[in-house]
């Protein structure tokens, strides 16, 4: 039981020390090229300074881009300012991770 236990913990442990995530809503900020900076502000800032978070993300090929009714869009068609769900090609640190992959962009607004 107790063996158990410990596994459990540590597996708890583990989890919550993971910061990694799939997918988030942001805005976009920027857009250079393939590349696109979106704020990631309210998932790193842990308090109410005024201090702005950006992750550098890049459109691949592959990458799917829907528009609010499920249209396909080109890269061409994002703008700063737009609201968008974005679902990475891996489980990715906010914090630490440059530069990655999107598999999909949806436009919410």
């Amino acid at each position: 039981m107790k063996k158990l236990a410990s596994i459990l913990i540590f597996l708890f442990l583990l989890t919550a020390c993971n910061n990694k995530v799939n997918e988030i809503e942001s805005n976009i900020i920027q857009i250079d090229g393939s590349e696109i900076a979106l704020d990631v502000t309210k998932y790193v800032s842990k308090t109410d300074e005024d201090i702005g978070y950006d992750l550098r993300t890049v459109v691949e090929k592959d990458t799917e881009i829907i528009g609010e009714g499920g249209d396909i869009l080109a890269l061409e068609d994002l703008q700063p300012g737009q609201s968008v769900q974005v679902i990475f090609d891996k489980p990715i640190d906010l914090t630490d991770d440059k530069n990655v992959s999107l598999k999909k962009i949806t436009v919410l607004q």
